[in-house]
């Protein structure tokens, strides 16, 4: 009996760090030619959206996958900035952003609760 109720619903999960994650590398990619000198505003919005993945994966059970999101909300912290200068690492750090934050947030999911019928 159980064996035709896993067929007939497979086990689905969400991949709720998803959005917050693809939403802040384009931004990282979209601001990326600007160089490290973003505005303000841009540096609060990847750190705030990176901060929700890394949420999101510590609510999964999944707290591994929340350390690179962290790491890049420390790089682009818009209290203290780290300062990368011009030169080839400011221009690669926005791309290594956001694959870390794709990543992390392909991995996280959640067991889908929600009712079949």
């Amino acid at each position: 009996m159980s064996s035709r109720s896993t067929e007939r619903y497979p086990v689905r999960y969400r991949r709720t760090a998803l959005i917050p994650a693809l939403l802040t590398a384009a931004i990282l990619i979209f601001t990326a030619p600007a160089g490290f000198a973003f505005a303000t505003i841009t540096l609060y919005v990847v750190a705030i959206l990176s901060l929700i993945v890394a949420v999101f994966a510590w609510q999964a059970g999944q707290w591994w996958w929340g350390v690179a999101p962290v790491a890049v909300a420390v790089v682009f912290n818009p209290l203290f900035p780290i300062p990368l200068g011009a030169g080839t690492l400011a221009q690669v750090v926005p791309f290594a952003a956001a694959a870390l934050l794709i990543a992390s947030a392909v991995f996280v999911k959640v067991l889908d609760d929600a009712k079949r019928g």
